[in-house]
């Protein structure tokens, strides 16, 4: 670009911005950048119930009949309006967000000592027989000779101490099926297979193995749980709510 044409192009920029109409939408002149109407944020909960506790109260004044419930993702659900606005957008009026209450077990996918590793077990997981299971192995597993060559990938030889003296060699079951808490706190937390491994030095790890089918078994209760709910509340109209997963 020569000099006068870039004297040109500043004096260009310079120029204020200004606003045209075009198809009754709002453009600046500078970039043609759309300028949205300002929305207020949603309301926000921890719970299900909270959910359901705001759209009883009629918050925002939503109609049932121009609003639907839309289950994002496990941890996520949103009433929204049924029509967008000019901008496209479904405006959300509540939101249940997975925020709170629920932590993630330290110990999918990597290694962690003996003692976290039981701690994480009982307060990361509602209880199963499986679990009760795991714990009771993990409990005995000795520090030292922990773990035999003997491992086909499906099982492993571990050393285990019944008692004060007594040492033993037990073989493990590789697949266990628990449930961690991993979505809202009013539900019967979705099952799922883990991969348990022990490696020498009592290192203990759990390694997620159903490709994430419990998100999905997860949003199922979660509309489950919402047709139940709505379905006995006070509120009559809140049955007719369409949820949308």
């Amino acid at each position: 670009m020569d000099q006068s044409a870039a004297f040109i192009q500043k004096i260009v920029d310079l120029a204020p911005a200004t606003q045209i109409q075009i198809h009754g939408l709002p453009y600046g002149t500078r970039a043609l950048t759309l300028i949205p109407t300002p929305s207020a944020p949603a309301l926000s909960v921890g719970t299900l119930d909270g959910f359901v506790n705001l759209l009883e109260s009629g918050v925002d004044g939503f109609e049932v009949a121009g609003s639907l419930i839309h289950i994002t993702t496990f941890g996520r659900v949103d009433l929204v309006q049924r029509k967008a606005d000019s901008y496209g957008r479904r405006i959300a009026h509540v939101t249940a967000v997975l925020t709170e209450g629920v932590t993630t077990f330290p110990y999918f996918n990597r290694f962690g000592t003996q003692e976290d590793f039981i701690i994480g077990l009982q307060s990361h997981f509602q209880s199963t027989p499986d679990l009760a299971g795991l714990l009771d192995l993990a409990s005995h597993i000795t520090g030292k000779e922990t773990v035999k060559q003997v491992d086909s990938g499906i099982t492993q030889e571990v050393t285990v101490q019944r008692g004060s003296a007594f040492k033993e060699s037990v073989e493990v079951k590789a697949r266990v099926t628990l449930k961690p808490f991993r979505t809202f706190r009013e539900l019967d937390q979705p099952a799922s297979d883990f991969i348990f491994r022990v490696k020498d030095g009592a290192q203990l790890a759990l390694f997620e193995a159903d490709g994430g089918a419990w998100k999905i078994a997860a949003i199922g209760m979660i509309s489950e749980w919402l047709r139940n709910r709505i379905k006995t509340s006070e509120v009559a109209e809140l049955a007719n709510l369409p949820i949308i997963s």
